[in-house]
């Protein structure tokens, strides 16, 4: 690991990486004169602290300065031509709305069907259970009887026989009949034991064959109510991309559209950046957790060492070298994950900083130099192989709290980019409300304010875009080698 300290100030993990620009402001004299002109009042939205991606920057956003330093005449022509592709898709609009409309039960009866048919097969598990503990059950009682079939035959073939032999040896019919009567009233228990335990059995079959009816028809409607699900996730994908078709980027004759799209645009960078936080901070956890393995095993080989030098006669014809070299290495390996955790997690915060500080100054301890090892006395060897065990442990502990910290950043993380997806789908709805509006005011007909409504929030699946499995980089060379020294 080297020698230099952790540096609180360090940029984010180079791995991940974001471009941002500064805010360029976008006014147009023109465009503000064309927005009066329409009756319409320009929408002024707070500006969002983080700017706009290069790709507006020196593409379509630039076509927008472009566009208003031209002349007027030219304006107007792509403002009617903007008008023109609106009119001229309008029917399609409001068939994706109507199917919308129709069809926007159908997600959350899907979702509550298979919720519905996820509680029947437990319940199912559980009678399946059930079943084959009274089979057991029966079983067992049935040995108490006599067993089954041939077995019970036979048995009660040699009780006839015996009570015959009886009948003519007694010569008290007093002592036949009450031997007569114990022995059916301990039949009759047992048989009253076995058909309840069959009833028993009998109801639970029954009971799983409703289970399966009930399962077979549920899952019939859940395929219904698929159609009409899948019918609705589609037309909110054709509605998505007929205006995106339309309206992405500049729009002439329109500024609230543009001005709802560039907040829209903002969101989905912030949110982003929260997810590459949220990324990060997970890569900061894989990191720690493969230190926390290297280390373990450095405990491993040290344990060993001690063991070979408390065995041997002679030091150097043992495999304390080998052991000590192997320790070294994992103690290495240890070191240079920690730094991969640091810079993932960075800016650091306080906290980590001064646990990292220490696990550092940790790794550098419990160094131990082979040379100077070998050449030393057993009892010195031992002497120093303890105090790196003590380190050792202190370490182990040490990067416990490590872990515990980065799990809690990445939490703090994951909230803000729960919040940031709220935000961006609340800012997805304003924008598809003003472009509904569009077609409304452009075409004399759609569903605009106040028969606009969101149908489905896409918050949950902003959210959950962050998880992914995320595998961290791994040095081969230096860190699955394996056994550095044999």
């Amino acid at each position: 690991m080297p020698p230099t300290t952790f540096a609180r100030d360090r940029v984010a993990d180079p791995d991940v990486k974001y471009a941002y620009v500064a805010t360029e402001r976008l006014e147009s004299a023109d465009v503000d004169r064309h927005a009066h002109s329409d009756g319409e009042t320009p929408l002024k939205l707070n500006a969002h602290p983080l700017s706009q991606p290069q790709r507006y920057r020196h593409g379509t956003w630039n076509a927008l300065s472009n566009a208003s330093n031209t002349a007027h005449g030219d304006q107007a022509t792509t403002a009617q031509m903007i008008r023109a592709r609106i009119t001229a898709t309008a029917s399609k609009n409001s068939a994706l709305l109507v199917t919308l409309r129709d069809t926007s039960d159908a997600p959350a009866a899907l979702t509550q069907k298979r919720v519905h048919i996820s509680i029947l097969r437990d319940e199912l598990k559980r009678q399946e259970e059930v079943i084959v503990e009274i089979e057991q059950r029966l079983l067992e009682l049935q040995e108490q009887r006599g067993g089954t079939g041939g077995g019970m035959v036979l048995r009660q073939m040699l009780q006839n026989l015996l009570r015959l032999l009886r009948i003519k040896n007694l010569r008290d019919k007093r002592e036949e009949c009450l031997e007569e009567t114990k022995m059916t009233e301990g039949r009759s228990l047992e048989e009253k034991m076995y058909y309840e335990v069959l009833g028993q059995k009998s109801r639970s079959e029954m009971r799983k064959s409703e289970l399966l009816q009930q399962i077979e028809v549920s899952e019939k409607e859940a395929k219904e109510v698929e159609t009409e699900a899948e019918k609705h996730e589609k037309a909110h994908e054709d509605l998505d991309a007929l205006y995106a078709d339309l309206f992405d980027g500049p729009t002439p004759g329109f500024p609230t559209e543009d001005a709802a799209e560039s907040a829209n645009h903002h969101s989905r960078e912030f949110h982003e950046e929260m997810k590459g936080i949220v990324l990060t901070r997970r890569k900061a956890i894989r990191f720690i957790e493969q230190a926390s393995r290297n280390w373990k095993n450095a405990g491993v080989y040290l344990k060993d060492a001690r063991m070979q030098a408390e065995r041997s006669v002679f030091l150097r014809l043992s495999d304390v070298k080998s052991d000590l070299a192997n320790f070294d290495h994992y103690r290495a390996i240890t070191g240079i994950g920690l730094e991969k955790a640091m810079l993932a997690l960075a800016p650091i915060q306080q906290e980590i900083y001064e646990l990292a500080k220490r696990m550092e100054d940790i790794v550098k301890r419990v160094r131990i130099e082979k040379a100077e090892a070998l050449r030393a006395e057993k009892r010195e060897l031992l002497e120093v192989i303890s105090s790196a065990r003590e380190h050792w442990t202190a370490g182990n502990e040490m990067l416990g709290q490590l872990l515990a910290a980065a799990k809690g950043e990445e939490k703090i993380a994951r909230a803000g980019v729960r919040d940031s997806a709220h935000d961006l789908d609340e800012r997805r709805s304003a924008l598809q409300e003003v472009r509904q509006k569009a077609f409304e005011q452009v075409a004399g007909f759609g569903v605009a304010p106040p028969a606009y409504h969101n149908c489905c929030s896409r918050a949950e699946g902003y959210e959950q875009e962050c998880d992914v499995v995320l595998e961290v980089e791994v040095d081969e060379e230096r860190e699955l080698m394996g056994s550095v020294e044999q």
